[in-house]
């Protein structure tokens, strides 16, 4: 177990596993290291977004299923090397889904189609990767 301090000054405990997970996340094999997302600055939903009324659809048997979708919304990303740049919620979901539920979860969006079938989720489970990491 090792002690990771964060640039905002927060402290937590990590496996050797977590941190070499962590790397290969973000460098490849022949070294080069992805863009690493600094901030979530915005976001804004297309026409082409689910209103919360469209967010449900009843199946054959009569019973009503949410609608998995990310479609019609993009986030306004500042990258580690100072660029910004619209991205879509699928892409970023896929990439970065800690990052985007943390911004979700501040923006109170946890509830909107667009989030609401999968941001709960990562964050639970962050959570309770987290609780086992300190006990």
């Amino acid at each position: 177990m090792y002690q990771v301090q964060f640039s905002d000054g927060m402290i937590q405990d990590y496996s050797a596993n977590h941190i070499a997970e962590a790397i290969s996340a973000v460098v490849n094999n022949e070294g080069n290291q992805f863009v690493l997302i600094d901030e979530i600055l915005d976001y804004h939903y297309m026409k082409e977004a689910i209103t919360p009324e469209q967010a449900w659809t009843v199946g054959s048997n009569g019973n009503c299923h949410r609608i998995k979708t990310t479609k019609g919304c993009q986030l306004c990303v500042r990258w580690k090397d100072g660029t910004t740049s619209w991205e879509t919620l699928a892409n970023l979901k896929n990439s970065h889904p800690i990052e985007v539920s943390r911004f979700a979860m501040d923006r109170n969006l946890l509830q909107d189609p667009a989030f609401v079938w999968w941001a709960p989720h990562y964050l639970a489970t962050m959570h309770r990767i987290v609780s086992a990491t300190k006990a």
